[in-house]
């Protein structure tokens, strides 16, 4: 263990000087006293002075001694040498300098420390030949050690204030050996030969011996003989060797370790204070502290001590080891039991680890004080010493600071930072801590983010994302946090974006996608696995309400999701006319979309004639939008109407036989449907041809056509300036018509309408320059009504849009109002058509030049502001629309001001209302009005308007400005007025009044419609307990007053009925709760409170088209608050209340009721609607299959059972045809065990797969899909989608099929493994690696899928612990086994989905599972990651113990099974040691322990031949010996719980000899050899243990004498010898 010279090498040099015998020498530092002449006296001169001289000195001494005693004592004797006193200029010796005396070393005696001579040395002996009077000090060195006086009382050791002499300093010119001793230089000290003085030495010195001559003559002749035979070479070799074991074995330490502990003395306060000083002070030496130790000091008060003192760390951890060593031996000695003994010092470490963890946390708590830095500093350095000297309980240490991090303020962070950086290594080490480490830091990071950006921050942020960076870049696997990774990774997605070339964000994108991967249900939070056809469908259906649309980018957009253009034609004219979604502007929105690609250079006429030839209209579409469409495309000149004919010729579609009625093919009707306007002749006679051809009748569609144009003549004679007509008017239904004749009436109307515009020269304005005649019209208000009207029901709103940039160049503000309102009606359209902004614009701009001239009117402003609002104008507009309207109204006000009027006197004096006039006049007549006045007026208004109303005449327009001015003399009394009358005409039940007061009062700016609403509210809520009827018919009122329309309000102005229309739409856009809300009221109290006419009522008002349109766009943008709100469940429902939203929802799903799915049971409804789901169809099938399985859910199981067994036969159709629809058509029917069932079907085929992984590719030919990725794929979609909220009962059982699955597949890969003829060779046959390893993997990816999924998600019973447990060890067999590391992708996720299950394991089974993987040693470090297996710090250390065992095979096995429990026992730890990569300290496999014996105890020397272990060669294992280990490893594979399913992973010792990896393996090994090297019949068996060390007994210095084995670890062990 020691370097030393040889032991013929020392002794020569030694005699080479003097010639006498062997002593030590001991070098001294020359005292000043001492003459230094006399370092170069000769060794044969005595100095007859010197003896003189110390006897004056002791003299001296002695006097100073006895002149303090009292009289009458002894003559004292001459006392020791300690208490002399050096010259002044003596200094104290230094320490020793050079290599650092360990504890394990056999240093020599230090007599600098024990006596200070003051010349040369002493002698303990005196000559026997010649006596002579005794030298000074000649009785005093064997009573050295005894002089020190232990004071009564617990004083302890008295000091000595005198110095001591250093000793002698060889002479700078005496030569030196080259162990840098001295030559022949002896100081005096009384032991050596020279000191004993004798007749002989006296007369005739001291000389050097007689060298021995050489020799002459060769022992060659001598020699020879013996070896120029055969066995010349082997005699030499066993002589060399006999020669080598008798050095080994001269001057060996045999002796047993003499080491103690030093032992607990009580002392006084004083004096413990002032051992603890001394303890503090570096000088004094361990040595003289470690004679005694204070007693009462231990724990927590310790540690208080050694920062109060300031004593070193290693002085401090050494007083630390000896308490606590004393104190774990004191309670042994108790006499506790055995099982209590060995927790004994477990639980003393625990508690001393807790008192260390309490010292800490005080020391971080007193930030702040005075000294706090380097308290802490020396709180921090000591932890670190107590932890890396392992004297406290790791685990619980580093649990500790992972908790104090995480509870870490703003103020401890950095300190808790500072320990983490120290501990790095182990708590990254390990999954467990590992992940909370990398949680803790991830949330401060975040936390600081969010708090702001001050300095202190900022250096937190920058040194936490220092920490995570690291921990990114070297243990990636710590941030595997698939639970909380959607909230943490934007820390460290930012912290990549700054380095976005690094191995950092190279890390955090694999971190991404491994973390997803190991989410639960990763496309379950994404929603249902959309199509690219779901997508573009979801694109167009978000365009609701834009009105700046970008037709690039959606076109871009779509094509990126569907590159096929056929493809996508068919999606974009399925969408714009599918029954399930409302509006004309889809209509326009396709259009442009076409019109771009086929700008593009795509072929949209093919595209569209494919659609066409393949659309079946019963199929939830319209053909009339796709004509419409087609129609648009040829104004533009963006379809070609001559090729479509032509396809019709070539396909021969004309010459079939069709009827005239709408069940003609789609290809076929769109001839009818052409524009004709801008068509070349030749292709109109062509259509005409063909259509003639088919039977149909060109002569009616002129006659039409002429018909058409004739009614609305009669409607506009202005604009046509026709004569008004006589007698009855012709009465056409303009909707019917065709295509071809609405869109020839459109161009005509707009033809008459931009005739009527004159060129009118503005006036000139102020700093604007003349800009000339412009182009106004003069269209009448009335005229411009009509006109709308008509265009309204042809459907041309593109039209529309050039009437309306027309007529947007009037001067009349009653024009440009009724254009706002157009505009604001129609914006989702005119945005389609991309003239919402144009129109807008120019009416801004008219609005502005008409404001210049004269200023504009109030209903001009409110229009114009409302239509501002929608388009988000710019301030600027906002701010000149605002500024005109309170001009406007402060004008009103002023103008009914007159001077006439300051005395209210008048108006007093007025008794009657009777007349319009009296009601102008009276709210003309001032700016103030009396409450009864006001209340007169008010009635004679309202009984005015209802007049008129029985009268079947149009409202006036003067009751508008009648209310409005009104309401300007007193706000509150005329809101109260108002809401009263509104609150009597809701329960008379006056519907007509109330349908023509709303717009009027609307109009006026008196009340608005949420207003009216919350007011029928109270009034429902009123009448409810009192007369339910009559708060159904309110309720049925309020519907019809807030839901839209296509008709306008005939009980009132034109103006006012179409701007109540439009508040209509604005309210049931902003506010579908309130309409919701109101439908379920309104059907809840009619079905309560039912009667014939209530009953009447309801129907009328579902199946009404505004409602069900109301509801289609509400059920596609917004299903879940239409579920949420409509749905009846079954302990609210009755039968009528189901009824009735069925019946909605039928007529919603179903409009012409094709399916007739009111007629059938609930099993045929339930597959019908998941037959004809779809992209379109599906919100609203949903809606409907809830409802009935809710609402007719049956008591008897079997009823249940068989809409479940319908459900899922056709839900398997669906995953067979690659349709996921049906996975949001059942989303919320989990509780129905619908889901449940359709996700064991799912699992049972995954999980079927592995009965054909072994067979060969015939065979799996008889099972199609089964190895296809896509089949794979499809099913796991399947169980994601069904995978909410399972039961924990449905958990275990599926994750004990997956056990057992993977049982089978572990042993299948390992099967073919031991069939290779190479133990050693890791490759299989190539049909295994082929096919079978292929197959694995990717059955594997479906397994672990299906694993996360049923992942526990709380520990319930120990049994599903145990398979949980089983799963990870088989995952951890997978992830290490040689056939699957040429896939590093699937060893990646198994070695994750094994990490991420680890992370619930309870301590005892993780406990156990470390255990096991030490058991099993492998190279793989990611099995100790996850079980948390730390290398032991002895791990390296091993006892070598020979044992003798008879060479026959009956007695060599029960020897090899007896010493295993033996092994066990006495090393409870070696299971836990972990392999190290260096070949020289390589632990135990199991397959050695299970052949080991121990002879006795770690402490014990080794009494066998010495040095046998080295010379063992590597043998070649006998095959007993093979028979041994293959017994010992069936043993230890019985011992698992996991019978049957780890494999052995531990490589087969190499069978080859002379290798040089087995001759170094050889040396530490167990190995059995022949004792005597080969000549013995005996065989020793030699066998390697763990050792352990006892950490707290290692000291460096003890209290007991120097000896040869005085060290804390037996030098015995070592096979030390004596230098």
């Amino acid at each position: 263990m020691t370097s030393r010279p040889a032991p013929g090498i020392q002794e020569s040099l030694q005699r080479s000087g003097s010639g006498g015998p062997h002593r030590p020498q001991n070098r001294r530092r020359s005292s000043a006293q001492v003459n230094p002449a006399s370092n170069a006296r000769q060794n044969d001169v005595i100095d007859l002075t010197l003896d003189g001289e110390k006897r004056f000195a002791e003299e001296a001494i002695m006097k100073a001694r006895g002149s303090g005693a009292t009289q009458g004592t002894a003559k004292p004797k001459p006392g020791s040498l300690e208490s002399l006193q050096t010259g002044q200029n003596e200094q104290a010796r230094p320490p020793p300098r050079g290599k650092p005396q360990l504890f394990f070393n056999n240093k020599t005696s230090n007599y600098s420390e024990t006596c200070g001579p003051i010349h040369g040395h002493l002698g303990s002996s005196t000559g026997t030949s010649v006596p002579m009077p005794p030298r000074p000090g000649s009785s005093l060195h064997d009573e050295l050690p005894n002089n020190r006086r232990i004071i009564p009382g617990g004083s302890g050791v008295k000091q000595d204030t005198t110095s001591k002499f250093a000793g002698f300093d060889p002479p700078p010119a005496a030569i030196l050996f080259p162990n840098s001793k001295s030559a022949d230089f002896f100081p005096w000290n009384g032991n050596h030969p020279e000191d004993t003085l004798s007749d002989g030495l006296v007369k005739g010195g001291v000389n050097n011996k007689p060298q021995i001559p050489n020799e002459t003559n060769t022992a060659r002749p001598a020699l020879w003989s013996s070896l120029k035979n055969k066995s010349g070479l082997q005699t030499l070799s066993t002589l060399f060797v006999a020669v080598l074991e008798k050095r080994q074995m001269s001057n060996r330490l045999n002796s047993p370790s003499t080491f103690k502990l030093p032992p607990r003395v009580t002392l006084t306060d004083t004096n413990r204070e002032k051992w603890l000083r001394d303890l503090a002070n570096p000088t004094i030496p361990l040595r003289r502290l470690s004679r005694t130790i204070p007693h009462g000091i231990r724990g927590k008060l310790l540690l208080e001590q050694f920062m109060s003192k300031n004593i070193p760390t290693a002085r401090a951890v050494w007083l630390a080891k000896c308490v606590g060593s004393n104190d774990m031996r004191a309670f042994k000695r108790k006499g506790a039991p055995g099982t209590v003994g060995i927790g004994g010092e477990p639980m003393f470490i625990r508690e001393w680890t807790i008192f260390v963890e309490q010292f800490l946390e005080n020391t971080m708590s007193s930030c702040g004080q005075p000294d706090w830095k380097a308290k802490m500093d020396y709180a921090v350095r000591l932890a670190s010493h107590l932890y890396s000297d392992h004297l406290l309980d790791q685990d619980h240490y580093l649990d500790w600071l992972l908790t104090s991090l995480d509870a870490s303020s703003l103020e401890r962070l950095p300190v808790s930072l500072l320990l983490v950086q120290i501990y790095w290594q182990d708590l990254v080490a390990s999954r467990r801590r590992g992940r909370r480490l990398a949680e803790a830091l991830l949330t401060h990071a975040k936390t600081l983010h969010s708090d702001g950006n001050d300095e202190t921050n900022c250096q937190l942020s920058g040194y936490l994302e220092k920490l995570i960076a690291k921990l990114v870049v070297t243990r990636p696997a710590c941030l595997l946090l698939p639970k909380t990774w959607d909230t943490q990774k934007d820390v460290l997605l930012a912290l990549a974006n700054k380095h976005p070339d690094s191995v950092l964000s190279k890390n955090f994108r694999n971190l991404d996608r491994r973390n997803q991967r190991l989410s639960s249900s990763p496309q379950r939070s994404k929603g249902t696995p959309k199509s690219p056809k779901k997508e573009v469908i979801t694109l167009l259906d978000s365009l609701e309400g834009s009105i700046d649309i970008s037709v690039e980018k959606i076109s871009t957009n779509c094509l990126e999701l569907i590159p096929n253009m056929l493809e996508l034609l068919a999606i974009l004219l399925q969408w714009a006319s599918s029954i399930y979604r409302e509006g004309i502007h889809r209509i326009y929105l396709v259009t442009r979309l076409i019109r771009k690609l086929n700008t593009a250079g795509f072929d949209t006429d093919g595209g569209i004639l494919s659609f066409l030839f393949s659309m079946q209209p019963n199929k939830g579409f319209e053909p009339r939008n796709v004509f419409r469409i087609v129609a648009e495309l040829i104004r533009s000149k963006h379809f070609s109407v001559g090729r479509y004919l032509q396809w019709l010729i070539a396909t021969g579609s004309t010459s079939r036989d069709h009827g005239l009625s709408q069940h003609w093919a789609c290809h076929l009707r769109l001839i009818a449907e052409l524009p004709l306007t801008g068509l070349p002749d030749h292709v109109i006679n062509l259509r005409h041809t063909l259509l003639q051809s088919m039977g149909f009748p060109i002569e009616s569609e002129q006659q039409t056509l002429a018909s058409a144009q004739d009614f609305i003549m009669q409607q506009v004679p202005n604009i046509f300036e026709s004569t008004p007509p006589v007698g009855r008017l012709i009465q056409i239904h303009i909707s019917d018509l065709s295509t071809t004749i609405r869109l020839r009436l459109g161009c005509w109307i707009r033809q008459q309408v931009a005739s009527k515009v004159e060129a009118v020269e503005s006036p000139p304005t102020k700093g604007q320059p003349f800009e000339g005649p412009a182009n106004v019209s003069t269209i009448e208000p009335l005229d411009f009504y009509t006109v709308r009207q008509l265009m309204e029901q042809l459907g041309d709103f593109s039209i529309l849009a050039d009437i309306l940039g027309v007529v947007a160049s009037s001067s009349d503000y009653v024009v440009l109002a009724a254009v706002s309102d157009t505009l604001h009606y129609h914006v989702r359209t005119f945005a389609a058509i991309s003239a919402f902004r144009p129109l807008f614009q120019s009416l801004a701009r008219r609005y502005a030049n008409l404001r210049r001239e004269r200023p504009p009117e109030r209903e001009l402003l409110l229009s114009l502001t409302d239509l501002a609002r929608t388009a988000k104008a710019e301030p600027q507009l906002m701010q000149l629309l605002a500024y005109d309207l309170n001009r406007c109204e402060q004008k009103n006000l002023v103008a009914a001001c007159s001077p006439a009027s300051d005395n209210m006197s008048e108006i007093q004096q007025i008794t009657s209302v009777d007349t319009d006039e009296d009601i102008e006049r009276i709210l003309a007549s001032g700016t103030s009005m009396d409450e009864q006045i006001m209340i007169r007026v008010f009635n004679k208004i309202t009984a005015r308007l209802e007049e008129q109303l029985n009268k079947e005449n149009a409202l006036k327009s003067a009751f508008v400005m009648w209310f409005y001015r009104l309401e300007a003399f007193d706000s509150g009394t005329f809101e109260r007025l108002m809401n009263q009358w509104l609150t009597a005409l809701l329960k008379s039940h006056q519907s007509k009044s109330i349908l023509a007061a709303l717009p009027t009062l609307i109009s006026s700016g008196c009340i608005t419609l949420e207003n009216f609403y919350r007011l029928s509210e109270k009034c429902i809520h009123s009448l409810e307990a009192k007369d339910g009827i009559s708060a159904a018919k309110v309720s049925l009122d309020l519907l019809h007053s807030i839901l839209p329309n296509d008709e306008l309000n005939r009980f009132c102005q034109i103006q006012d009925a179409y701007r109540y229309r439009l508040e209509q739409q604005k309210l049931c856009a902003e506010l579908p709760t309130f309409v919701l809300l109101g439908l379920r009221q309104a059907v809840r109290l009619c079905l309560s409170h039912s009667s014939a006419d209530i009953e009447t009522h309801l129907s009328s008002l579902l199946s009404s088209s505004h409602l069900l349109a109301l509801m289609r766009q509400y059920t596609v943008l917004e299903v879940d608050k239409v579920e949420s709100l409509l749905f009846i469940d079954r302990d609210s429902r009755s039968e009528k209340l189901a009824s009735s939203t069925e019946q909605l929802f039928y007529s919603l799903l179903d409009p012409a009721n094709l399916q007739g799915l009111s007629q059938k049971s609930l099993e045929e409804q339930a597959s019908s609607i998941i037959e004809i789901s779809d992209e379109f169809s599906l919100p609203f099938c949903k809606l409907l299959l809830r409802q009935l399985l809710e609402t007719h859910r049956a008591t008897s199981e079997l009823s249940n059972d068989k809409v479940t067994d319908a459900i899922l036969l056709k839900v398997k159709i669906a995953i067979e045809n690659d349709r996921w629809d049906w996975s949001e058509l059942l989303t919320g029917l989990e509780g129905d065990h619908i889901m449940l069932k359709i996700r064991q079907h799912a699992e049972g085929e995954i999980l079927a797969i592995s009965a054909n992984l072994g067979k060969d590719v015939v065979s799996a030919a008889s099972y199609p899909g089964r190895f296809d990725e896509s089949f794979i794929r499809r099913y796991l979609t399947v169980i994601d989608l069904a995978a909410t909220d399972m039961l924990p009962s449905e958990q275990a059982v599926t994750m004990t099929a997956i056990v057992d699955k993977l049982k089978k597949v572990v042993g299948m890969l390992t099967q073919p493994a031991a069939k290779t003829k190479d133990p050693d060779s890791m490759e299989t046959e190539p049909s295994t690696t082929s096919t079978l390893v292929a197959d694995v993997c990717q059955w594997l990816r479906a397994v672990l899928r299906l694993a996360i999924i049923h992942r526990p998600t709380s520990q319930v019973d120990r049994s599903r612990n145990q398979t949980q447990a089983t799963f990870i060890w088989l995952l951890r067999a997978l992830f290490t086994h040689p056939a699957l590391q040429r896939f590093p992708e699937m060893t990646e996720y198994l070695f994750d989905v094994a990490s991420y299950f680890s992370d619930d394991l309870p301590d005892d089974l993780r406990a156990h599972l470390t255990r096991l993987a030490a058991a099993k040693p492998s190279q793989d470090a990611r099995s100790a990651f996850i079980f948390g297996t730390l290398p032991s710090p002895d791990g390296w250390l091993n006892l070598i113990t020979p044992s003798t065992a008879p060479s026959s095979n009956a007695t060599s096995t029960p020897q090899g099974s007896q010493c295993q429990p033996q092994t066990q026992s006495s090393y409870p730890n070696s299971q836990t040691q972990s392999p190290s990569p260096m070949p020289m300290h390589r632990s135990l496999s199991q397959q050695s322990l299970s052949k080991l014996a121990v002879t006795g105890q770690p402490q014990q020397q080794n009494k066998g031949p010495p040095g046998l272990q080295r010379f063992a060669s590597a043998q070649v294992p006998s095959p007993q010996q093979m028979q041994m280990q293959q017994l010992a490893q069936q043993r230890s594979a019985s011992v698992s719980p996991m019978q049957g399913l780890s494999q052995n992973l531990n490589q087969a010792q190499g069978s080859g000899a002379g290798t040089a990896g087995q001759a170094s393996s050889g040396f530490w090994s167990t190995g059995v050899v022949g004792a005597g090297l080969g000549h013995g019949k005996e065989k020793v068996e030699v066998r390697s243990v763990p050792f352990v060390v006892r950490r707290w007994e290692v000291l460096p210095d003890q209290g007991s004498l120097a000896g040869g084995n005085d060290t804390a670890l037996s030098l015995g062990l070592f096979e030390a010898r004596r230098v």
